[in-house]
């Protein structure tokens, strides 16, 4: 009989099979990662956004460094250099260009690239274009779900950029060939609401509170946010609606409420101090939002007398409405669970001015959105260039 721990090729071969399956043992199988770890959000670099990828800082100065280049290559220079004729007699005192004796050299110039910015801007509106047709056939296509109502679609499309989502064609509740919301059973407010159009969208960001900023230096107390934290969103309403939220409740399918409050479901954390460096943030939730708008009709009501004195009224039917058109409201969107969704982000702002943002490219794209922005809490550095271009990109600042 052999013994293995003599023979060196079995006393090896032993040896390496014990430390591979005693590998787990001492040093233990990978931990998995607890449902509960805080997860890291934030902006870790520039934004995705189709507008940063040819405008941001850094690509904006190439670009105008290369065009630069363009136009000093693109000056015509007269070099005088020309092709001699073989003897002096040949000119006649005359001048060489008239007489056909000097050929001069041919320099290839480069036009000026004159429509650059414009072609900047049909460029721009070509993929605009395509963005809101691709946000279209994905609302179409979503799932291969085609509801009888198009407004009430289980998932519909928020865009992270462009327009919101726009739908028409709400039929639920058709309108009266006269143009009026036609009443279904009596309701204290003898009032009814058709909706017709919806727009799916992301809201006004809501300030994580307490609003704590955060730090880009390597001792910065590290900043969170608990899981089962909560943040209240409310409705807003047409003034000129008039009607209690339950008779918007029965026109619109959901239940209205005056408020609603997100609660997440994890803890996150903000990422390291160096992925903010040099700016500043702070947290905010970004809800996703419908407005709903469409037809409000209101009854007045009548009195109708008893005997001994008494009397009730009750919703006059027989009377043409009060009709209001393009009567909207604003709601949060909740999903099968009856649960509001939204985004949590990080906003860059900077140190010590935290109401003035980092520059767009720095930003979520969502943030970007019209709308989602809270102008009295935030503004923007109109000193810097890439913020004046994207602002008058937007329409929202002219030169």
């Amino acid at each position: 009989m052999v013994n293995p721990f003599k023979d060196p090729v079995t006393a090896l071969t032993t040896l390496l099979a014990f430390s591979v399956i005693s590998s787990p043992l001492i040093h233990g199988a990978p931990a998995p990662v607890p449902d509960d770890e805080p997860e890291v959000i934030g902006n870790p670099g520039l934004s995705a956004h189709s507008w940063c990828a040819e405008n941001r800082e850094e690509v904006f100065r190439i670009d105008m460094q290369q065009e630069e280049q363009k136009m000093s290559n693109a000056i015509p220079i007269d070099t005088g250099i020309y092709t001699m004729p073989d003897s002096p007699e040949q000119d006649k005192g005359k001048d060489p260009m008239q007489n056909g004796s000097l050929t001069p050299v041919s320099i290839k110039t480069v036009e000026p690239n004159t429509d650059v910015r414009a072609k900047r801007q049909v460029d721009e509106e070509q993929k605009e274009k395509s963005i809101l047709s691709a946000v279209f056939e994905k609302f179409i296509k979503r799932q291969g779900i085609q509801p009888s109502n198009p407004c009430r679609h289980p998932n519909p499309i928020f865009p992270d950029e462009g327009p919101p989502s726009h739908v028409e064609g709400c039929n639920q509740d058709p309108l009266d060939p006269e143009g009026f919301c036609p009443h279904k059973a009596e309701n204290a407010e003898c009032a009814y609401f058709c909706e017709e159009r919806r727009d799916y969208y992301y809201g006004k960001e809501q300030r994580w509170l307490p609003a704590q900023e955060i730090f880009p230096y390597p001792d910065a107390p590290v900043v969170s946010i608990g899981k089962g934290e909560m943040i209240s969103l409310s409705v807003g309403i047409d003034y000129r609606f008039q009607i209690a939220l339950p008779v918007l409740s029965v026109g619109l399918g959901v239940t209205l409420s005056k408020s609603w409050t997100w609660t997440n479901t994890r803890s996150y954390t903000a990422p390291k101090w160096d992925v903010l460096h040099p700016y500043c943030a702070f947290f905010t939730f970004v809800p996703k939002m419908v407005r709903s708008c469409g037809t409000v009709s209101k009854w007045p009501r009548r009195v109708i007398l008893q005997p001994m004195g008494g009397y009730f009224d009750m919703c006059n039917w027989r009377v043409k409405p009060e009709t209001i058109k393009d009567a909207c409201v604003e709601f949060p969107w909740r999903n099968a669970k009856d649960e509001v969704e939204g985004v949590l982000m990080l906003v860059k702002v900077e140190c010590g001015n935290e109401q003035t943002l980092a520059p767009p490219c720095q930003q979520d794209k969502k943030y970007l959105l019209n709308g989602v922005m809270d102008e009295t809490l935030n503004h923007w550095n109109m000193d810097d260039p890439e913020t004046q271009r994207w602002l008058k990109s937007q329409g929202k600042l002219k030169f």
